[in-house]
């Protein structure tokens, strides 16, 4: 079976369906205008059925080939009509003209749609875009559509808008090469436990994996049960929470059970707690537990040990404690897959690929929490998302407690774990006072050692871990980023100006000076910033009009880059500095010839150095 990766343009009077061939590298186009009716060869190419890769094709691209493949070609501008007029009933979402082709596809493949690797809460809160990824992949030539889309075009243009499509064939076959192995996952969930999911997120993933289960178990049928809804209740935290005995000791945590007990359906409050040597403020809400650190540093010396406690499994461990799972069945089968993931993790599970089944259990443990706090799904349960959120909260709060009386100064909490400096010779007291607290709860805690750690925010930070036999060799550290310290993004964030975490990294944890990883610096993508600009606004350039996404480096001899609103003034992107375009870097040039302001990127450094090691007044 082929595997093709593929894309549709759609323009009033020019369609266009391009492949290309993933083994062969070879491209097949299909055109349909005044000049071109590929409908028989389009048929012919189709009769095989082939696996299908694409990015957003399975909202978008299948659709629209359903319609070609079901719409007769006798009259071309008829035809480009009927073809159009769809294009643009997807793009308004109009559910009630499209409904027949998502359920009616015109031909047989086997979908990959990359788009929907990631849930469609992430899509749209990180905006996910082709284009963005082209920038993440660092792709030669980072192109948008070339013609709106209601242009009619001329030939020449035509040819213009097949270049473009082999750009895009080409970045999604970038991308389906760096998800290579979310793929191989999906192939073998799909041989395994025989589920259609070759293009199914992991919340998806989650669902249908328990779905089957208690499907089986309960003779229920499936498509009901996944119709199933529910409402949202009025939740009494103070209910919620009854049989739960935190038994707090000082009076800032005993007011902060009283007002939570005293709220519903959410909660939110922020604490400065100073207890013996902790004085840290700590910040509650829906979302979780953190203390503010800002430009904060710590580390290990000859008196303190500087370590960080986490609860492992956070959210599964507390689903299973309390219950947190509508159905019994369901927190049933939840159990048993904890359990075999831990057994397949270290290799112990029978007669299964323990490495498969590591990584789909984790997908399953890590979707249920989302499921239970979306209205969505036939696992809505909010009652048991707000438990669960805030008994992580409270039982960190309870070891921060115990910890701060015993003497142990609390640096830093988030989410799941805290950060503790503690005594050398009292480490053992320490892990006393914590083993307490997972015999008191029903958790485990993880203790990992640091050197040291830096934090401009409690999501942004830097730390090294200490090796268990003295601190290794620098080039084999154990190194720990967060937010704007990490020097590879996992895919779908953002990758602007990357060389700044690099050399701050290297000064940090190696005292590299950050001019000279700058200066040394080879890779111009690193260089790079590549904003994504709202839809309002035009961009301009050298007095041209340019692209809304656009990747661009700080140079010595460029052009400001502005963005306008119609009718609005002109704002600076980059107030102050002057930049180049690099959408297009098929012809690379050495460092030399690129002419970076490095001065640039040395100054954004300093100023990140400033917050945490502040300069000494100087009087002259």
């Amino acid at each position: 079976m082929q595997r093709l990766i593929w894309d549709i343009e759609v323009y009033p009077n020019y369609v266009l369906v391009g492949y290309k061939s993933f083994k062969e590298k070879k491209y097949y186009f299909f055109e349909f205008s005044n000049y071109h009716n590929d409908i028989i060869k389009l048929k012919a190419f189709l009769k095989d059925e082939s696996i299908l890769i694409g990015f957003n094709s399975i909202h978008y691209d299948n659709l629209i080939l359903s319609k070609i493949l079901t719409t007769s070609t006798d009259n071309i501008e008829l035809f480009l009509r009927k073809i159009k007029e769809t294009n643009d009933d997807i793009i308004r979402d109009d559910y009630d003209k499209i409904k027949h082709l998502k359920y009616n596809k015109a031909f047989k493949s086997h979908d990959i749609d990359l788009y929907s690797y990631w849930s469609k809460m992430l899509r749209l809160s990180k905006k996910i875009s082709l284009k963005g990824l082209m920038v993440q992949l660092n792709l030669p030539l980072v192109q948008e559509l070339p013609y709106t889309p209601s242009t009619e075009l001329t030939r020449d243009e035509m040819e213009i808008v097949k270049n473009y499509n082999i750009n895009d064939l080409d970045a999604t076959e970038a991308l389906t090469l760096r998800m290579e192995n979310d793929i191989k996952l999906r192939f073998s969930i799909k041989n395994e436990r025989d589920f259609d999911c070759l293009s199914w997120d992991a919340i998806k993933l989650a669902s249908e994996e328990l779905l089957k289960s208690y499907c089986d178990e309960t003779e229920s049928d499936l498509k009901d049960t996944r119709k199933l809804t529910f409402e949202k209740p009025t939740i009494y935290i103070n209910k919620l929470l009854k049989d739960i005995n935190f038994d707090f000791k000082t009076e800032k945590f005993k007011t902060l059970l009283k007002n939570l007990y005293s709220s519903v359906n959410t909660f939110k409050e922020k604490i400065l707690f100073s207890c013996n040597k902790t004085n840290i403020l700590l910040s509650y809400g829906i979302g979780g537990i953190h203390t503010v650190n800002k430009n904060q540093s710590f580390k290990t010396d000859s008196k303190y040990q500087l370590l960080t406690s986490d609860i492992a499994s956070l959210y599964p461990t507390i689903i299973e404690n309390y219950k947190l799972i509508r159905f019994v069945e369901v927190l049933k089968r939840y159990t048993e897959i904890k359990k075999e993931r831990l057994l397949a993790k270290h290799g112990k599970l029978e007669n299964k690929n323990n490495s498969l089944y590591n990584k789909f259990y984790k997908l399953v443990l890590n979707g249920v929490s989302g499921l239970l706090d979306n209205t969505y799904s036939w696992l809505y349960y909010p009652e048991g998302a707000m438990k669960l959120r805030l008994m992580g909260q409270l039982i960190l709060t309870k070891l921060i407690e115990n910890v701060s009386l015993n003497g142990f100064e609390v640096v830093s909490a988030n989410t799941d774990g805290i950060e503790v400096l503690v005594e050398h010779e009292k480490l053992d007291e320490y892990y006393k006072i914590v083993n307490e607290v997972e015999t008191q709860f029903n958790v485990i805690f993880e203790h990992e050692l640091y050197d040291r750690i830096f934090y401009w925010s409690v999501n942004d930070y830097l730390a090294v871990v200490e090796q268990p036999d003295e601190m290794l060799a620098l080039d084999k550290l154990k190194i720990k980023q967060k937010g704007m310290m990490v020097t590879n993004p996992e895919l779908g964030n953002s990758v602007d100006s990357l060389i700044i975490p690099k050399a701050l990294n290297y000064y940090f944890i190696y005292g590299v000076p950050v001019e000279e990883t700058i200066k040394n610096e080879k890779d111009i993508y690193l260089f790079c910033n590549a904003p994504k600009v709202d839809k309002k606004f035009t961009v301009w350039w050298a007095n041209e009009k340019q692209q809304r996404l656009n990747r661009f480096y700080v140079s010595n001899d460029g052009q400001y880059l502005y963005k306008q609103k119609r009718g609005g003034n002109l704002e600076n992107m980059l107030k102050g500095y002057l930049v180049i375009i690099l959408n297009d870097n098929r012809n690379p040039k050495t460092m030399e010839q690129y002419n970076v302001n490095h001065a640039y990127y040395v100054k954004k450094c300093n100023e990140l150095i400033e917050d945490i090691e502040p300069s000494q007044l100087k009087l002259f």
